[in-house]
């Protein structure tokens, strides 16, 4: 058969991609049984799409004092602070290829077959390694060197051995976001954190089940577009940490009605809060108990 010509490539690439689901192959190359980072971060409701230099929200900081008693005729005494804040963070980019060659020989062959047969494992290949990536950084801090490289959870949420809100700035970073949150004037832009030693239920159980609860803020007043959105807490631990959870419901009475911890269709709960086995923490010898709002993160993509 004669070589397929440059004119006729693209036009093939879109004839045959319309039938890609017909395509079958084994897949033995997957880095990790289950992925987070790309299918929560890519998810429909956490997508936004901004523009500009650099990536920004503001924040209230602070209270400042503006209330007061008072009786008939008292005179107002008043003063100003700026109770805002801007975090603010530059855009890091990431991208995959998909590559081939009209001087493949597989290209000299059945047009249609050819072309599923080089393209699908490729497309397939290049989400894989931009999801093992996505996944590795995502479970990091990310590098304080190099800027190219996304900020991961662990840049936002940093451990410390002091119980309550003692997560600051991750190690090697100056301020988290642009905000320096070692200073008093943003200790409420740090994280809880805490120390368990046993994965038992008056040890690690009970300081989740406390961790839950003072990571939860309602509101004074129902501002539109404001106030709180309902929670979508998850947390996130190593095979040793989740193994021991389920070994601690075998063999506890922990499966009776009010228990703060159970098990359902192989899902542990932990006060109604899901709690995942993530393959990529099974390297972390320091067994890490990580909780996530997802309501309070989503990625933008610059426009």
């Amino acid at each position: 058969m004669a070589a397929i010509e440059d004119a006729a490539l693209l036009d093939m690439l879109n004839s045959t991609l319309a039938h890609e689901e017909k395509h079958r192959f084994t897949d033995i190359s997957m880095t990790y049984q289950k992925y987070f980072a790309m299918p929560m971060l890519m998810r429909k409701d956490h997508v936004h799409f901004e523009s500009g230099k650099e990536i920004g929200i503001e924040l209230k900081a602070s209270v400042h004092g503006v209330a007061s008693s008072t009786a008939a005729y008292d005179q107002d005494v008043v003063s100003y602070a700026d109770i805002m804040a801007k975090a603010k963070m530059k855009w890091a980019h990431q991208k995959a290829y998909i590559l081939a060659d009209k001087l493949e020989d597989g290209f000299q062959a059945d047009p249609e077959n050819v072309i599923l047969n080089l393209i699908v494992p490729r497309r397939f290949n290049a989400y894989q390694d931009l999801g093992d990536m996505q996944e590795t950084q995502w479970w990091g801090a990310g590098d304080p060197l190099d800027q190219k490289i996304s900020k991961g959870l662990r840049y936002f949420i940093v451990w410390n051995a002091v119980k309550g809100f003692f997560g600051q700035n991750a190690p090697g970073f100056a301020a988290c976001a642009g905000l320096d949150s070692s200073a008093v004037d943003y200790a409420m832009w740090r994280n809880w954190t805490d120390t368990y030693a046993a994965v038992t239920k008056v040890d690690l159980i009970a300081k989740i089940v406390e961790a839950i609860h003072k990571t939860g803020w309602d509101t004074i007043y129902n501002y539109p577009d404001l106030s709180p959105k309902k929670r979508d807490v998850q947390i996130y631990v190593n095979w040793t940490t989740y193994a021991a959870l389920l070994n601690l419901l075998e063999t506890q009475d922990l499966l009776r009605t009010g228990s703060d911890v159970w098990k359902e269709r192989g899902q542990v709960y932990i006060l109604g809060v899901p709690v995942h086995w993530v393959p990529k923490l099974d390297t972390d010898q320091q067994d890490p108990v990580i909780g996530v709002d997802w309501n309070t993160w989503h990625i933008n993509f610059q426009t």
